[in-house]
């Protein structure tokens, strides 16, 4: 009885996710699940974006498209990264892109491997790889500085994005409908992982990690979220130490968003973008400030007064914005707990 009883123990242990991360790895990516329509794919031809291949690190093509904007109606020079969920592809996100692109700033979109027209295969430890080829290759491309690169992640993309922040610097952070922690969300979906502690569970906790996170962070959630439960949204936000926001979608589920809810999604991406331009362009002008001084310049008091006077209305104008932020952001009401 006592040799059964090791012999089940073990077994338990050897198949845990931690140790076999390969045997979950279909439940937890689904790369040839919720692939794009052929109405999604005219729809994201009608956006005319510009479909790129890239190497990462292990040699293999990844897919992405780069949508541009129209330099004369947003002078912002900042660039979104956006890192997908754990299923699909591109052109499933047709219509999540078309917001984003309403806001003035360019989108780079990529696939992970396996995933769509990406070589590979799919694994969380390729995905988070790729999130960092991806961003490199963004910074090259088209000659970009890490603090104007806006890293955008959805549901499994937002806990990429995050993580990538440990080894790049950007210029903010914005998840959507993402978990608090990959062994919180396992369970809540998976009955049969509650037979493991969080130890032999699959270790990306996005909480923990906005802890050290510096950057602005704004957390997208929907009401009704029937896959990541909205709660996860409140630890995301608790744990968060830096310049937060909380924007909630009253009527909206994962991935649908109802009519209403696109404008408040729209209304608060577009303020905490133009926020980030502002908080660059105030950083830009410290950096004239102090620049001006190292080069024993005050003697000139015309100068001295421009630059002086350029950083405080970048401060106020980058003040005035994330005012207006959070502002809007609370007069959206929060779920009601039952």
């Amino acid at each position: 009885m006592v040799t059964i009883m090791l012999i089940i123990a073990l077994a338990w242990l050897l198949l845990s996710p931690r140790l076999v991360p390969g045997l979950y790895m279909r439940f937890l990516l689904r790369p040839e699940k919720n692939c794009g329509s052929p109405e999604d794919k005219l729809s994201l031809l009608a956006l005319g974006g510009e479909e790129i291949y890239f190497l990462n690190g292990r040699g293999q093509q990844l897919r992405g498209y780069y949508f541009a904007c129209d330099q004369e109606l947003s002078p912002s020079s900042t660039m979104i990264l956006y890192s997908m969920g754990n299923d699909g592809d591109i052109e499933k996100r047709a219509s999540v892109l078309a917001l984003l692109l309403k806001t003035g700033v360019p989108v780079f979109v990529y696939e992970y491997s396996g995933f769509g027209k990406s070589q590979g295969k799919p694994s969380l430890k390729s995905a988070i790889c790729d999130s960092h080829d991806a961003f490199d290759f963004v910074v090259e491309r088209f000659n970009k500085s890490t603090e104007e690169i806006v890293l955008y992640g959805e549901s499994l993309g937002g806990a990429i994005s995050t993580r990538l922040l440990n080894s790049r610097s950007a210029g903010a952070l914005i998840l959507k409908s993402s978990f608090s922690s990959l062994a919180r969300i396992s369970q809540e979906l998976c009955v049969w992982l509650r037979i493991y502690p969080l130890i032999l569970l699959p270790l990306m906790d996005t909480g923990k990690r906005l802890q050290s996170v510096v950057v602005p962070v704004m957390i997208i959630h929907g009401h009704l979220d029937r896959k990541i439960h909205w709660t996860h949204a409140e630890t995301l936000y608790s744990n968060c130490q830096a310049n937060k926001t909380l924007l909630w979608l009253p009527n909206s589920r994962h991935a649908y968003m109802t009519e209403a809810d696109e404008e408040i999604f729209y209304n608060g991406l577009s303020m905490m973008l133009e926020a980030v331009s502002k908080s660059t362009a105030m950083i830009n002008a410290h950096c004239q400030y102090y620049d001006l001084y190292e080069l024993g310049a005050w003697d000139q008091p015309v100068l001295a007064a421009d630059c002086e006077a350029g950083l405080q209305q970048s401060i106020a104008e980058y003040r005035q914005t994330a005012e207006s932020l959070s502002t809007f952001a609370c007069s959206v009401s929060g779920p009601e707990r039952t």
